[in-house]
């Protein structure tokens, strides 16, 4: 059976887990309770349920180590939006991460 459906789904959902750690980072400096705080809290919610509901379709030793793509997106993110530094080792390690997604897809 293909998994290929709740892989994308995951994939997909990393993007919405990468934006609410955005959320918790900018609304990190005006402290615990913020409307940015709140927001990434949601949002983390809302990834909560689209993963549960994914588990439904696929094997949790499938779509578990997708989630590792909150990486990709969160790099991605801090460097346009807080203009974090680049390194080697962070390139290796989603070069890395990208190809532990795809050698989990494959099965």
């Amino acid at each position: 059976m293909s998994y290929l459906v709740p892989i994308i789904v995951v994939f997909l959902n990393c993007v919405i887990g990468a934006v609410a750690a955005l959320f918790l980072k900018k609304g990190s400096k005006k402290g615990l309770i913020s409307r940015n705080i709140l927001t990434g809290i949601f949002l983390y919610g809302i990834s909560a349920i689209i993963f549960i509901s994914a588990l439904k379709y696929a094997p949790v030793s499938i779509l578990y180590p997708v989630t590792s793509a909150t990486y990709i997106w969160s790099f991605i993110f801090a460097k346009k939006y807080f203009n974090e530094k680049i390194t080697k080792q962070k390139i290796i390690g989603l070069c890395l991460i990208i190809l532990g997604i795809i050698l989990i897809s494959l099965v």
